[in-house]
């Protein structure tokens, strides 16, 4: 699986004014951007696509009908125009560099005509998706159709309505867009959808309930992900929110408050995550522990686990890496500070550890590493079981090693000889 973020989190059309935000999606770790837009006139896609592969990043592409323009109408000359219209966004996409478009490509966004939608509007939506499906080979684009809540169309709402749409549509490269903000309104378990989805989920963007970031709200993600591992997703996972501070981006999207602190934290909410757990969890788990040495007077040793990452870097890794080697300084400060009081500060690095969640499918998603492929790298030939760590922690604790403080112990097999 692959992490992107949606570029309305900036702006309601990205440009090449908004290419500073590249370098900064790729410190985060991000894999690549969605650019979102409605309209592109004057839109320079080839530079903006090598801008975004010079800065290493990947892209998909985000849109949607809006105005005049309706694959279902009753007038051919509308959905003529909206076929063009589709046909140049599917060409831009490759410009770029993507090969999934993905959006609402049915009816125009917020057309409600108070009604539902009829057995002729729908069968003009199969045979116009269909008529794109030449088009969608020759560039290489798979169209990934969204599917919104009930306050912004009345032609596709549910995935089933999706899945019903693609099965009808019957091409390889027309699949579901499933977007969890949406899915979260109309769907009675969403993990139950995406299950449904199966092979036509081409696409997936992510918030959380209120468009906010995932995990600051009611979203049941631990059976969302359940799910994708079930059907055994390996496309695109992009956030999509909006910056709140975009007068245009909030009266469309209809957010009338702030969602975090600022638009930029919701993307930077992933790179804080990992920071605060291996690295700020360190450190207060430290001063709680030099806390009570410290009262008991009897000396001590704290022992932090870092990891061979370190030492190294590792692609796409950046906040992990950054953190990892932030507990080296750290244990060489705790060292000096606490020396003092008797307490000895040690870390351990591992490198790869096989246990249970190493060898699981979610692993293996999240950090692109495996077990195997990393064994092939390793000078004894296989990596570590969770008694190869055991053994050296018992060691720090030891008077063996009671002359020993403010170092990390590398326990790689010779990985970074």
């Amino acid at each position: 699986m692959k992490y992107g973020v949606n570029s309305f989190l900036w702006t309601v059309a990205f440009d090449e004014s908004n290419l500073a935000l590249l370098p900064q999606l790729k410190e985060h770790g991000y894999d690549g951007i969605e650019i979102a837009r409605f309209l592109f006139d004057d839109f320079d896609a080839a530079k903006i696509g090598a801008e975004i592969e010079r800065n290493g990043l990947e892209c998909t592409v985000c849109s949607g009908l809006i105005g005049e323009l309706n694959l279902v109408s009753d007038d051919s000359a509308v959905r003529q125009q909206t076929l063009s219209f589709l046909k140049q966004v599917v060409e831009i996409t490759a410009e770029l560099r993507a090969n999934t478009l993905g959006g609402a490509f049915y009816s125009p966004i917020r057309y409600l005509p108070k009604r539902r939608r009829t057995v002729d509007e729908w069968q003009r939506a199969v045979e116009g998706l269909q008529s794109l499906g030449d088009t969608l080979v020759e560039y290489g684009v798979t169209l990934a159709v969204e599917p919104i809540n009930r306050f912004e169309t009345y032609f596709l709402n549910t995935i089933a309505d999706g899945v019903a749409l693609c099965d009808a549509v019957n091409h390889p490269n027309v699949g579901l867009l499933l977007d969890i903000f949406h899915a979260n309104i109309e769907e009675k378990n969403i993990a139950t959808a995406i299950k449904s989805a199966d092979r036509h989920l081409k696409h997936l963007q992510v918030c959380e309930n209120d468009r906010g970031t995932p995990g600051s709200g009611h979203i049941a993600w631990d059976s969302i992900f359940a799910a994708l591992r079930d059907i055994q997703y390996n496309h695109w996972m992009v956030i999509e929110s909006f910056d709140f501070s975009n007068h245009e981006i909030v009266t469309e999207a209809r957010i009338w408050r702030d969602l975090a602190s600022t638009p930029e934290a919701i993307a930077d909410e992933a790179w804080q995550e990992v920071i605060n757990v291996d690295l700020n969890g360190v450190f207060f788990g430290s001063r709680e522990a030099a806390k009570r040495m410290i009262a008991a007077g009897n000396g001590g040793v704290i022992i932090n686990l870092s990891s061979v990452l370190g030492y190294k870097a590792w692609p796409k890794r950046s906040a992990y890496v950054c953190a990892k080697h932030g507990i080296g300084g750290l244990t060489k400060s705790l060292a000096i500070e606490l020396g003092p009081h008797g307490i000895r500060v040690l870390a351990i690095a591992p490198s790869v550890v096989k246990t249970a969640y190493i060898n699981s499918a979610e692993f293996q998603d999240n950090s692109g590493v495996d077990s195997d492929e990393v064994a092939k790298e390793i000078p004894l030939g296989r990596v570590g079981v969770p008694d190869d760590i055991a053994r050296v922690a018992l060691f720090c604790a030891s008077d063996l090693a009671i002359y020993m403080s403010g170092h990390t112990l590398l326990v790689d097999a010779g990985l970074t000889a």
